[in-house]
């Protein structure tokens, strides 16, 4: 990051707007920020961090606290902050919370805080990234920067009385920084990742024992044993029991080979008798049959002289068609001679006719050369009419055109005195939405506010507690501890008494070697055994164990309740006075803004909508207007219209003279001529046509009557010829007459059921014949059986077979159970085998990647040591330098003791001494010193590795005070060094040594009415 441009207004000791720009100081500058005691040199760097994150580089003083004493009531104190990173410049712009007049001069309000981001392309325009939120602002600058307000008051600048913090941070605290710094989050994600897959695999195992134990169970056996057990007892009985179903399934199919060759014999008895009962009934039907027999002879015999007889009735009914045909014609030709009589008579009277259609023509004609004359007449009269009611009708329309002329301006008028009304009303809803905001985030600061004291009462409780437990473990473990003490005591006392109870009369003592025993020891109270003084021991470290936890989670509840008790703190500062206010009071200003600002909101609706209306009605005044003018010249013309109509119209009056028709009587006239002329024609054309149709249909009778005549002569021969034909026929058939003939003859559909049933009768009887002799020869030597017996047979085979069927299925079962469960185990086995094997790597990997073993580094601790080496290297070359070869920086490897973090921690090596040492044992300006170097090396390892943060500039607040002549000299090479790189330096000092070698400077002009800045270049 590169700062461009710091505008402060009102801020620290800055009474009115005073701004920095860095861009004058040249492209990498090296610059001194000078000037006297509480000209505000510190206060610049708090400005830029206050300006970025919302706090001081201190962190002593808040955002609020900034503002200038001597500031103007109405001026608001802000920091605005033009920076550049990645090649992007963006500006952000903070104010912080503080008391600032009201517009209207009547007393003072709260300005909450708020913070705007933008982002600056190359032609200076803006896109606005956050609009207010001062929360928002802050993570997008965490976001763009990588770094939070620590890091950045670590690595970026180094404010007053800060400069030990990252040389002597420990190693969770410096894990925290380089992380971010150098973006080795993705180790802790494989760390996270590794331990996630760990534990799936436990799972996994475990889940796999418990499948395994489920297998078993399932299965009723207990374990594998018995599982080999019981397989290797039911497999012969399965192979007996298989043996046992073989032999009822043939039993089975024996006796129901009997029981099918049983019944089919009995069937074969019976169809013998069915055969005989079928013969005796078709014998009772033998003389029907004869008699059809005889009726389908007869219908053969009549059947061949059929064609004759069908001939002669076709002769008749020819004859009888033919007479009545020469009657019909006989009718129509005496019809047609009374028709032509008729049309003779009318078709005379058409010369009458013709001679009145003559006299029709010439009136018609005669009355047709008056019409156009007529025609235009009508014309100009009408014409003359409508012209007339136009001009009636446009001196009427003026009049009305006029009088929405002045509505028209009188309207302009009001809605001019109402756009006025309503921008007063709407002016000031930008102010008033701001106010509105400002207020419902204090309500939801309020309500944290609220909650986090009922959660700080809680914990209050929970604290009182866990105090009270852990008294209750400590009470404990001093009555477990003191009980130990006195078993040990009392074993420790004993021993000698023990050993006296081992001596024996005449034998050597094991202590002294005596065989002379006058005064053994004696013990005053049971010696507790080994066991008893292991189990007093156990009963003392789960004690002080259940004491340990106490006292961690008392720990725990404590830095709860302090974080709480933070919130709670900051929450009341964030809420300042309005903390008094009951949620009544806030909520009554918050609905009464609300109703403003929607009152200004319409308002402001309501202006737009009438500045429209305005806009409408001074279009419709226009149109007016252009409308008049138009009516006016159109009143004109009408007006010359009229004048040359009326002079035509007498013009043709004189022309058409006496009698005077209107154009609608000679058009009267005209169509009753019309209708008169076409009545003459259609009677004309009538009359004459029905004549020669009547003739025309006289002659067509004439010829009809000769035709008819002639075919009934012809129909007549035939029928005598067909009749004799018949005769002949009927004699040779032997038909005594011509109804015995008609007798004979059966219908067709009879004819046929006849020839079937006798052709039925004597095959069914051929059938039975055979099948009567066959099953007699078959039959001749044999028995009917006993199927009762055969079919108990079968049943009680049936009942054996399921039986066994049922005792093997049984056995089978169970014996397919055990076998399944067998695989199962094995592939339980097999997977839980494969599991083993993954978790030998995963586990193993895991529990290094997170420090559970060695030197109990994790995997992101061990990538930042080595960043920590890169960094210290980078570090201590500096450090030597400004040193003069005494010191280097080192990092201590040695594991810390019990569970703290260890890896990161710095150790300084001192070369006149030969020595290790902490960092913590060096002086002022040696740690001045190497403070500097560390956050050089910082920032010089982090833009080596590229990592997406570029630490372009360094701010250094006093230090150099410390040193002596030689060391400032080698720091000042060093900061000339880092300039020539590429980066901005910035110190704060007041040594004047530091004034005389950096020529490029802010200078800083104490005065009673605030401090201004200057800029001296070289």
């Amino acid at each position: 990051m590169k700062p461009m441009k710091l505008t402060v207004v009102a801020f620290g000791p800055f009474a009115g707007s005073e701004s920095i720009e860095f861009s004058a100081l040249g492209q990498h500058p090296l610059f001194l920020i000078n000037g006297p005691t509480g000209a505000g040199k510190t206060s610049i760097l708090d400005a830029i961090c206050f300006a970025l994150y919302g706090k001081t580089t201190g962190d002593e003083r808040e955002g609020s606290q900034m503002r200038c004493d001597i500031a103007q009531a109405d001026v608001v104190t802000e920091v605005t902050f033009e920076f550049e990173l990645a090649g992007q410049r963006y500006r952000i712009r903070r104010v912080p919370e503080q008391q600032r007049q009201k517009k209207n001069g009547d007393g003072f309000t709260t300005q909450k805080p708020e913070a705007q981001l933008w982002r600056l392309d190359e032609q200076r325009s803006e896109t606005l990234m956050v609009a207010m939120k001062v929360s928002e602002a802050t993570a997008e600058i965490e976001t763009l920067t990588g770094l939070n307000v620590d890091q950045f008051r670590q690595v970026m600048v180094l404010p007053q009385g800060k400069f030990r913090q990252l040389l002597m941070a420990d190693s969770k605290d410096r894990e925290k920084i380089f992380s971010q710094l150098f973006q080795t989050h993705i180790y802790r994600k494989i760390e996270d990742k590794l331990k996630a897959q760990a534990a799936g695999i436990e799972k996994l195992v475990s889940e796999h024992r418990n499948r395994r134990d489920g297998i078993l169970l399932n299965a009723g056996v207990d374990s594998d044993q018995h599982l080999k057990l019981e397989l290797e007892q039911v497999k012969p009985d399965l192979e007996q029991a298989e043996l046992r179903k073989q032999g009822a399934a043939q039993n089975v199919v024996a006796t129901q080979n009997q029981y099918q060759r049983g019944m089919s014999l009995q069937a074969d008895f019976q169809q013998l008798d069915d055969i005989k009962n079928q013969q005796h009934t078709q014998q009772q039907q033998h003389d029907e049959i004869e008699h059809r027999r005889s009726l389908l002879v007869n219908h053969t015999q009549a059947q061949r002289i059929q064609p004759h007889h069908a001939a002669l009735k076709l002769a008749n009914e020819q004859t009888t068609k033919a007479t009545r045909q020469l009657a019909q014609e006989q009718t129509t030709l005496q019809q047609s001679t009374e028709k032509l009589t008729t049309a003779q008579l009318e078709y005379d009277k058409n010369s009458e006719r013709d001679a009145e259609l003559q006299a029709l023509r010439v009136d018609r004609e005669q009355l047709q050369q008056r019409i156009p004359l007529l025609t235009e007449l009508d014309t100009i009269t009408s014409e003359l009419a409508k012209s007339e009611a136009l001009k009636k009708q446009l001196t009427d329309t003026g009049q009305q055109r006029k009088g929405e002329l002045d509505t028209l301006l009188q309207k302009q008028m009001q809605s001019n005195t109402t756009i006025r009304q309503l921008t007063e009303e709407s002016d000031g809803q930008l102010e008033t939405q701001k106010v509105l905001d400002a207020r419902l985030v204090t309500v939801d600061t309020y309500q944290q506010w609220s909650t986090a004291q009922q959660e700080l009462a809680t914990l209050d409780q929970q604290f009182e507690a866990q105090k009270q437990t852990g008294t209750q473990c400590k009470v404990a473990e001093q009555t477990k501890l003191q009980s130990l003490q006195e078993l040990r005591l009392i074993w420790h006392r004993g021993q000698a008494a023990v050993l006296a109870q081992a001596l024996r009369p005449n034998e050597p003592c094991s202590v002294c070697g005596s065989v002379s025993h006058p005064n053994p020891a004696q013990s005053e109270h049971s010696v507790p055994s080994e066991q008893e003084l292991d189990t007093a021991e156990a009963d003392h470290r789960a004690a002080q164990s259940a004491l340990q936890q106490a006292r961690e989670q008392y720990s725990a509840k404590r830095e709860q309740y302090k974080q709480k008790q933070m919130v709670l703190q900051r929450l009341h500062d964030q809420l300042g006075a309005d903390i008094h206010l009951s949620p009544d009071a806030l909520k009554q200003e918050i609905e009464g803004l609300k109703q403003q600002l929607s009152a200004q909101h319409r308002a402001h609706e309501q202006l737009a909508l009438t500045r429209d209306t305005l806009a409408a009605l001074q279009q419709s005044e226009t149109a007016l207007r252009t409308q008049l003018d138009e009516d006016r010249t159109a009143y004109e013309q009408l007006k010359s219209t009229c004048d040359g109509l009326v002079g035509r119209r007498e013009q043709l009056i004189k022309t058409i003279g006496q009698p005077r028709l209107s154009l609608a009587d000679v058009t009267s006239k005209l169509n009753k001529i019309e209708l008169e002329s076409a009545a003459l024609e259609r009677d004309i054309a009538t009359f004459s046509q029905a004549f020669q149709q009547a003739t025309n249909a006289v002659a067509a009778a004439q010829t009809g009557v000769k035709l008819a005549a002639g075919q009934l002569a012809d129909a007549e021969r035939a029928q005598s010829q067909s009749d004799q034909s018949f005769a002949e026929a009927l004699a040779n058939q032997a038909f005594e007459s011509v109804a015995d003939f008609e007798a004979a003859l059966l219908l067709e559909q009879q004819s046929q059921s006849y020839q079937a049933e006798v052709e039925q009768y004597d095959t069914l009887k051929q059938q039975l014949r055979i099948q009567l002799e066959q099953l007699e020869l078959r039959l001749k030597y044999l028995v009917l059986p006993d199927v009762p017996s055969l079919e108990e047979a079968v049943a009680q085979a049936n009942l054996k077979q399921k039986s066994a069927e049922q005792e093997w299925q049984l056995r089978h079962t169970r014996h397919t159970l055990l076998l399944q469960t067998h695989q199962q185990l094995a592939k339980a086995d097999e997977a839980a085998a494969a599991l083993e094997t993954e978790y030998s790597v995963v586990g193993t990997l895991a529990a290094v990647a997170n420090g559970k073993t060695g030197n109990k580094i994790s995997l992101q601790r061990f990538v930042l040591s080595v960043l920590l080496d890169d960094v210290l290297m980078a570090a201590s070359q500096r450090l030597q330098l400004m040193s003069k070869g005494r010191y280097q920086l080192l990092r201590k490897e040695q594991r810390a003791k019990g569970n703290k973090a260890s890896g990161l921690e710095l150790e300084v090596e001192d070369a006149y001494s030969s020595k290790v040492r902490s960092v913590a044992t060096l002086s002022g300006g040696e740690s001045f010193m190497a403070a500097l170097s560390m956050a050089l090396g910082v920032s010089d390892v982090v833009q080596a590795y590229a990592g997406g943060i570029r630490l372009d500039t360094l701010f250094i607040d006093e230090g150099f005070g410390s040193l002596d002549q030689e060391s400032l000299d080698l720091a000042i090479r060093t900061l000339v060094d880092l300039q020539s790189s590429g980066r901005m330096i910035g110190v704060i000092s007041h040594v004047t040594e530091m004034k005389e070698q950096i020529a490029t400077r802010v200078d800083l002009h104490k005065t009673p009415s605030g401090s201004r800045i200057s800029i001296s270049l070289p």
